[in-house]
């Protein structure tokens, strides 16, 4: 060969290194043994950890892999790469075609990733030698894409499961219930919806707090979920509502014996933090014995039976029947009269007196709600209340009934029919306690309808006052600043202590109507009203007996002397202006007493 000759050939393989020791992919070509016949720096940098790109001239994978291995004898996994590359050399030996994969093991310690180009090596006479490659670190890009997997992955559960309690949701419960039924109509074989709703679920909410009866619910899903077939699909729709999906049913006896399970397992007492609950449920069960019956039909008929299991006394289920769908179709029908309800004028607020057992006179009287409805008459709270929080329509009829109930106190007291010392009672619920702005609101009605604060007086339930006490107490220490007086009502049937009491300054205690009832022929009862009567003379509090309806009860509890009661006995709740008669006649006697004994 001549000098000139070699010299370009030289420069040729100087050149080819250099551009090759300056690519970023790594380049290699091996033998049918995997020795390495040429390396380019990326790949011996990168991959080999090789001194320079003389070094796996002759050698193979195994060898740096083990070499690097035996460094790190602490780290087992410190380098992986060896077996990988060379399983891929000979699958595309045997292919004997150009093949792409993507490699991946343990460089360094670290996950490495290759996107790898492979092809066969032949000389002149088409003889293969070897395998020659290139590959391209995709670490980042992998591991950006599994990210975006789970990203996915998480959007996707998250779509079709509640999150509190893992269970399917509405969209997956109504897919599920759909695939179902075309399953269902192929078989000949029954589906069922059972609409599983906790009783008085609200009541834990409010007295232990959200946290409570968020853990409360996720032991009840792994309870209800412990019961039904692993074909079986139980979804949280919300709240304290599960829905269950049972198919192949062959007999109605089936769901029944179903349905007794889950509400044993629903009633076994459970302990959080140190507190035992006890719960139970009412099961509303649909089947689809109707032909053509979609997924709405079937959700809409399970409630309807869930609904009539809570009216026959709760802790029980009940099928659906048509004649349930006239019920749902007539609270259907309750509910859009009550979106109008109030721009129509439609409520009016009743009054039921408040009497000093000892005088007789009237001292007070408590605000109640009640709805004049053009056709079913006066409606009391315990048919709409519900409903109205339901349709997110209790907010503004609250407002309305504190309104008109101090703008009706601050005329009877500008007219003189009542006494300085005579009070109106208004509820205040957990709803109002929840509310940031409500203290606000509230003064704001006070300053409009011109009322004393010191005439006010505020009920709150016993057993919603541990809901959120550190909230409870920042509210009420307010309200009880401005003058307000607070009263604790239905005392005795909840977990109120003489902490409480103290701590929340109450002024007023309300003996629970169930309580007196049977009064003067419990003697249980009897002693439980004397045990409040002492609280309230020994904390300094005064206390009213709820549920008065006979002279025998009156008498009682005269003589062991309470101090004041309402109850049917003396008068029902009725409208304003008929107990504002009643104010004026005994304000006219009054006067006509105190000049006639001026003239003696």
């Amino acid at each position: 060969m001549a000098r000139d000759d070699m010299d370009e050939l030289l420069l040729k393989q100087d050149l080819l290194r250099l551009l090759t020791d300056n690519l970023p992919d790594m380049l290699w070509i091996k033998d049918l043994e995997g020795r390495y016949l040429f390396a380019n720096k990326a790949l011996c940098d990168h991959l080999l950890m090789a001194r320079d790109t003389e070094e796996p001239i002759g050698k193979t994978d195994l060898f740096f892999a083990a070499r690097e291995r035996a460094r790190h004898p602490e780290d087992p996994d410190w380098h992986t790469f060896g077996e990988v590359c060379r399983n891929s050399d000979q699958v595309t030996a045997e292919a004997n075609r150009p093949m792409r994969f993507e490699e991946w093991g343990n460089v360094r310690g670290k996950p490495l990733y290759l996107e790898v180009h492979k092809a066969p090596f032949y000389d002149e006479q088409g003889r293969m030698l070897g395998v020659l490659g290139s590959g391209r670190d995709i670490t980042e890009e992998v591991q950006l894409r599994k990210k975006l997997e789970t990203q996915r992955n998480e959007l996707e559960y998250q779509a079709r499961h509640d999150l509190l309690t893992g269970l399917a949701n509405r969209n997956h419960f109504q897919e599920a219930l759909r695939a179902a039924l075309q399953r269902s109509r192929r078989s000949g074989l029954g589906v069922a919806v059972l609409f599983i709703d906790l009783d008085g679920f609200k009541n834990i909410n409010d007295i232990y707090g959200h946290d409570i009866g968020d853990r409360l619910l996720q032991l009840m899903a792994r309870r209800l979920t412990s019961v039904i077939r692993e074909v079986d699909t139980l979804a949280r729709l919300g709240g304290d509502e599960f829905t269950l999906i049972v198919e192949c049913v062959r007999h109605p006896r089936d769901l029944e014996i179903l349905a007794e399970k889950l509400l044993q397992a629903i009633r076994r007492p459970l302990t959080l933090d140190d507190v035992t609950h006890r719960m139970t449920a009412s099961i509303g069960i649909s089947l689809n014995d109707q032909k053509g019956i979609d997924c709405q039909t079937m959700l809409r008929h399970a409630d309807a039976a869930m609904y009539r299991a809570k009216e026959k006394g709760r802790d029980r289920f009940e099928f659906y029947t048509s004649r349930l769908t006239e019920q749902a179709l007539r609270r259907l029908v309750l509910e859009n009269e009550l979106r109008n309800a109030l721009e129509e004028g439609r409520f009016v607020l009743h009054y039921q007196p408040r009497i000093a057992l000892e005088s007789g006179r009237i001292c007070g009287a408590e605000v109640l709600v009640r709805w004049r409805h053009p056709r079913q008459g006066i409606i009391g709270p315990e048919r709409f209340v519900e409903i109205a929080e339901h349709i997110g329509l209790i907010a503004e009829l609250d407002r309305w009934v504190y309104r008109n109930g101090l703008a009706q106190l601050q005329r009877w007291r500008s007219q003189g029919l009542v006494s300085d010392d005579f009070r109106m009672a208004f509820n205040l619920s957990v709803r109002h306690l929840e509310q940031e702005d409500f203290l606000e609101r509230f003064l704001a009605l006070v300053r409009d309808c011109d009322v004393d604060p010191g005439a006010i007086e505020l009920e709150i339930t016993e057993t919603r006052l541990l809901g959120n006490l550190q909230t409870s107490r920042n509210l009420l220490s307010r309200l009880k600043r401005l003058g307000v007086h607070l009263a604790i009502d239905d005392f005795g049937t909840g977990y109120a202590s003489f902490a409480y009491l103290k701590r929340l300054q109450f002024d007023t205690l309300k003996i629970d109507r169930s309580f007196v009832r049977d009064l003067p022929d419990s003697e249980q009862d009897g002693a439980i009203v004397r045990a409040i009567l002492g609280i309230g003379r020994a904390l300094g509090l005064e206390v009213v007996a709820e549920g008065v309806e006979s002279l025998p009860q009156r008498d009682f509890l005269r003589a062991e002397g309470c101090p004041y009661a309402q109850g049917f006995l003396f008068d029902r709740p009725q409208p304003a202006d008929v107990l504002e008669s009643r104010l004026r006649r005994l304000a006219a006697r009054t006067s006509w007493t105190s000049r006639r004994k001026g003239r003696r």
